[in-house]
Formats: structure tokens, C-alpha cells, sequence
């Protein structure tokens, strides 16, 4: 795992205070599914990041990845499976 304390660094430069919309429509105990989508060509990397973060954040993440650390990515990848 990161250094948990960097993790809410980051979490705190990037959330601030919370996203207020979010907070009204969804409670703490709601279960979520979500899809990530690239949003240009690259190059897969920070998937252990995500779960870090998760973790830290006192969410429980079960993920299933269909792509690994460097595998090249083209925009739009994730839309569908095939």
C-alpha cells in the first residue's frame, strides 16, 4: 500500500471539501459499480493507486481489471467489451 498519509494529500488537493451534489443524492452506505473509460491513447498504469485510495478512504474495492500495468490503450477503450 502507499504511504496512506500522501494518499489523503492528494485526496485533499484534488476533493477539497467534497462534492456537494454527490453528497445529496447518494448516502455513505450506497454500493457503487463504475466503468472507467480512457479518455485519449496512453499507457495503463496506477491501477494499485485507485484501490490505495479506496482503502483508505474506508471503501472496500473488488475490481476486475481487463488490462495491466503498461498495456497500450486507445481512446474510448472500456466503452464496451469486444
Amino acid at each position: 500500500m502507499l504511504n496512506e498519509n500522501q494518499i489523503r494529500d492528494w485526496l485533499k488537493e484534488d476533493i477539497g471539501s467534497g462534492d456537494i451534489t454527490t453528497e445529496a443524492l447518494i448516502s455513505e452506505d450506497q454500493q457503487a459499480t463504475a466503468k472507467l473509460v480512457c479518455k485519449e491513447d496512453g499507457v495503463i498504469y496506477g491501477l494499485e493507486y485507485m484501490e490505495d485510495m479506496l482503502k483508505v478512504l474506508g471503501h472496500e474495492c473488488n475490481a476486475t481489471y481487463y488490462c495491466k500495468k503498461g498495456d497500450l490503450i486507445k481512446k474510448g477503450q472500456g466503452e464496451h467489451r469486444g
